[in-house]
């Protein structure tokens, strides 16, 4: 996503799965004039994570038992 003038992005994106060994994430790219300076990842706090993967399409799936810790 491009930055406006400020230096802020806004996007929309589904909450992410999960996979077995690791805590819910999603991966963040920064890129200055197309290149890479930081790669990341952004966890979301726990209670979070517990309440939505108790809804919809995500409770069939069931809770992830890999913590932030």
């Amino acid at each position: 996503q491009t930055t406006d003038s400020a230096g802020r992005a806004a996007f929309t994106t589904i909450y992410p799965g999960w996979y077995q060994g690791r805590a819910t994430h999603i991966h963040v790219d920064v890129s200055v004039n197309g290149r890479s300076v930081k790669v990341t990842q952004i966890a979301f706090p726990e209670e979070v994570t517990a309440a939505v993967y108790r809804t919809g399409v995500y409770a069939g799936r069931g809770q992830n038992t890999t913590s932030n810790a």
